[in-house]
């Protein structure tokens, strides 16, 4: 019987957004797919906001899934 194994590798990154989660989230996987080949998912660990009144800015730490 063959069985296929994949090794893959976990990168942790920040993005950040004056908009929203959603595009803060947005600009990390944009980063990555600029710098790093094979991106396949994307783990939102964390989020958190600067507030002045309002939110300023919005950032999330994120797990990028790479398949090596």
């Amino acid at each position: 019987m063959s069985s296929a194994s994949t090794i893959g590798e976990i990168v942790e990154l920040v993005g950040s957004s004056d908009k929203s989660w959603e595009d803060a989230a947005q600009t990390a996987v944009k980063e990555a797919v600029n710098t790093i080949r094979n991106v396949h998912a994307i783990e939102v660990l964390d989020m958190t906001a600067k507030v002045d009144h309002h939110i300023k800015r919005i950032q999330n730490r994120n797990k990028i899934s790479i398949w090596c």
